[in-house]
């Protein structure tokens, strides 16, 4: 019995109830390590007590072996002549003798029960209905259920549970620990290294953090029991946990044995490998979806996103076919599947079925929960890592838009995806792409006022141009290090740091008025660069020539695109501004009425 044992009562209190109507048979469902057999275990527990009298018999159920030894074993502590029997004569024996009332009352668990070929194999011993999969609800051992009898079935396989289960009410999915219950798990586990003044808060980050899975949160307490110093405290051990990612795999990966449950307790990463196996051995592109999700940002993955055509297309989502429901890892050449979309859909079925994937009503945004996304990338080698991440940036690179303007919901979907992809160090394969996702990335930022995001994303820019440009595999390499030049002058420009920013702005310009020979006079980057070093002057209180450098690139501008153009209206938009710094009221709001009017019309009323 787990002496540490914590639920909360109303979750227990369902089970109790469900379990002891009348022949009842409960199914406890959920993710791996959620706690369903530590569930089972206790109940059994607690009806032991209360009703001594009561049979309580534990099997395994992963294999039809684990089955077997199972019953042999029940046969054996109920003293049934089963010694020689096959296999067949034996499990009937045993349901027999559970169907007979003078046996007095019982509960059997039936732990582990995933694979549902293991219980169609039980079901087809009785060699009714020989040659077709008979139901599960015709199983012969939920037939020797009768009153004072219940059967309790932990399994992480949804559809299992409903095959199962002819009552909806009997499947109870266990869900994540309330934040309260997990926190006095921990500190029950962690015993006297946990000081309630002192770590309370920390716990309280430690078990949200590990997603209140009461596996990974005994792992962590025990771990933490096991290997901390006394010197160091739990709100220092977690900053290092948050910056070191291979002391997180050791604590995720601890075996914490002691809890007493199974015939090899194992870790929450090992947890969640059997069933990534599992939905592998099952359905290939499942298991290839799951690993490709990984690498996005838990929350919010769009099933546009994991859908589109990214083969050399930079088009819009909207213009995007949605044929890639098979993910592999390789991008061949060659016809679409026209059963994709059954494929993809699935594909999210099994992933959804044993809770490693969750989505919203209607589908079409995914989540992932933080250790099942961990444990997903660990299960990888390096290559397939490596091809996955490089898919994930291409992606998302293809269809995050190069400019905010009319394209504002598509960046506010995306963007918690952006900050992920800059996490990961890019490969040779995906610099390019890297980059350019990072660069609109950071645009994109600097207009919601996150300037400390977009100032790192600029920077990274830099840091994987400038090895690029030394490994020689840049096309185009002083157009794009130049405009990542321009983003961080505004950005500077935005923080305060105005003579950088102005600095930056006037090399930058230089250098695209040098390179309009080769791009044509009027060129759209010099043009941009001259309008922001306009900007900068009028902030630098240079208003001359401020006005002087805005009217030029305006007029440019409304030459070669018109006067409805983002670029045209950004001009003016400036010139408005720099009127108003100089006095000219009536000028700046006839020009300013004019940009919210074109701007209205163009990106409508309610943009931001």
């Amino acid at each position: 019995r787990n002496e540490h044992f914590v639920c909360p009562e109303d979750l227990f209190g369902r089970i109790t109830k469900q379990a002891s109507e009348t022949a009842s048979c409960v199914t406890l469902t959920g993710l791996g390590g959620i706690g369903k057999s530590q569930l089972a275990l206790e109940f059994a527990h607690r009806t032991a007590a209360e009703w001594p009298e009561t049979w309580a018999f534990w099997v395994y159920a992963e294999t039809l072996e684990d089955v077997e030894e199972g019953f042999r074993r029940i046969a054996e502590y109920i003293k049934l002549p089963a010694q020689n029997l096959p296999w067949g004569d034996l499990y009937q024996l045993v349901c027999d003798w559970l169907y007979d009332e003078q046996n007095g009352p019982w509960i059997l668990i039936l732990d582990g029960a995933d694979d549902p070929s293991v219980l169609y194999k039980i079901s087809e011993i009785t060699n009714v209905l020989k040659f077709k999969r008979r139901p599960l609800t015709s199983l012969y051992l939920l037939k020797s259920l009768r009153p004072n009898s219940s059967i309790i079935v932990t399994t992480r396989n949804k559809d299992l549970a409903i095959a199962i289960n002819r009552d909806q009410k009997n499947i109870i999915e266990v869900g994540p620990m309330p934040v309260v219950e997990a926190t006095s798990l921990f500190r029950k586990i962690a015993g006297p290294k946990f000081r309630p003044a002192l770590d309370m808060n920390a716990a309280i980050r430690l078990v949200k953090g590990l997603g209140l899975i009461p596996l990974a949160i005994t792992q962590a307490a025990l771990y933490i029991d096991k290997y901390l110093p006394k010197s160091i405290t739990l709100v220092k051990y977690l900053e290092e946990l948050e910056e070191n990612t291979m002391e997180k795999f050791r604590l995720l990966q601890f075996d914490a044995n002691s809890i007493g449950v199974g015939r090899n307790s194992t870790s929450i990463l090992d947890t969640l490998q059997t069933s990534f196996d599992f939905v592998r051995s099952q359905r290939p592109s499942a298991a290839n979806l799951l690993s490709l999700m990984s690498f996005f940002d838990r929350r919010g993955i769009p099933k546009w996103l994991l859908v589109s055509d990214i083969r050399g297309s930079n088009t819009p989502r909207a213009n995007s076919p949605s044929i890639m429901g098979r993910l592999e890892l390789d991008d061949n050449d060659g016809d679409t599947n026209n059963d994709s979309t059954d494929t993809f859909d699935g594909d999210i079925d099994i992933l959804m079925n044993h809770y490693l994937i969750g989505a919203n009503r209607t589908r079409d945004i995914f989540e992932m929960h933080g250790l099942v996304q961990l444990a997903a990338q660990k299960s990888l080698s390096d290559a397939e890592e490596r091809a996955y991440c490089d898919q994930f940036i291409h992606r998302l690179a293809a269809e995050f838009p190069s400019s905010p303007l009319g394209n504002w919901s598509t960046c506010q979907e995306l963007f918690a995806h952006v900050q992920t992809a800059a996490q990961y160090p890019p490969s040779v394969d995906a610099s390019e792409d890297w980059a350019t996702l990072l660069y609109n990335g950071g645009r994109y930022a600097r207009l919601l006022g996150d300037y400390e995001t977009a100032k790192q994303m600029s920077d990274r820019v830099s840091n994987v141009r400038q090895v690029m440009e030394k490994e020689g595999g840049q096309r185009g390499g002083d157009m794009r290090r130049l405009e990542n030049s321009s983003l961080t002058a505004l950005i500077l420009m935005d923080q305060g740091v105005y003579d950088e920013a102005e600095r930056l702005f006037a090399q930058v310009t230089d250098a695209f008025k040098i390179m309009e020979a080769k791009l044509g006079e009027g060129h759209p980057q010099t043009l941009t660069n001259m309008s922001n070093l306009a900007s900068m002057y009028r902030i630098r209180g240079a208003l001359q020539k401020a006005e002087e450098l805005q009217v030029k690139a305006m007029n440019v501008r409304d030459i070669k695109f018109g006067r409805e153009h983002p670029d045209t209206l950004t001009s003016m938009n400036g010139l408005a501004s720099i009127f108003r710094a100089q006095n000219r009221l009536w000028e700046a709001e006839e020009l300013q009425v004019q940009v919210v009017e074109l701007r209205g019309t163009k990106l409508g009323p309610n943009h931001p």
